[in-house]
């Protein structure tokens, strides 16, 4: 019997191993890969507080984060004029000469006067929660009535 005819026919753990060196290093990646991610990725259970860049009370659009900041806090919360008139409303109006904010939609006109706890839907007096307010000169709107 010839020696091809032995590894023919010779039980698998007696053949020789080809491939060993191939599998040790396989192995040796597959380790480092699993160590690199779990060194990045899984969280460590210590808490660090966000910095949100000094905001106080950021607001985030579509997953990133604006540069002004939202006033209040909880059912009080307000946002800036401008970023609702620049991401939700363009066609938002705001009056200084009656100091007032005009919303329309499809079936709806709003008015909102600054500091007043009444505003107008359809000529309609309606009250609010909480009013439209300007704070260090920025002109803020509830988000009440903007839903």
């Amino acid at each position: 019997m010839m020696e091809s005819d032995y590894l023919k026919y010779a039980p698998r753990k007696n053949r020789p191993r080809k491939r060993t060196g191939l599998m040790v290093v396989a192995a040796f990646l597959l380790g480092i890969a699993t160590a690199f991610f779990w060194v990045q990725y899984v969280p460590t259970g210590k808490h660090e507080a966000p910095s949100f860049d000094g905001l106080t009370k950021p607001i985030f659009y579509q997953g990133t984060m604006l540069e002004k900041q939202a006033e209040g806090k909880a059912e009080t919360l307000k946002l800036p004029f401008d970023t609702v008139k620049e991401l939700i409303d363009p066609t938002m109006i705001y009056e200084s000469s009656s100091d007032s904010t005009i919303i329309t939609t499809q079936d709806k006109v709003l008015r909102l006067k600054t500091s007043q706890l009444t505003g107008m839907i359809n000529e309609k007096p309606f009250t609010l929660k909480f009013p439209m307010e300007k704070v260090n000169g920025t002109l803020y709107l509830p988000i009440d009535p903007l839903k």
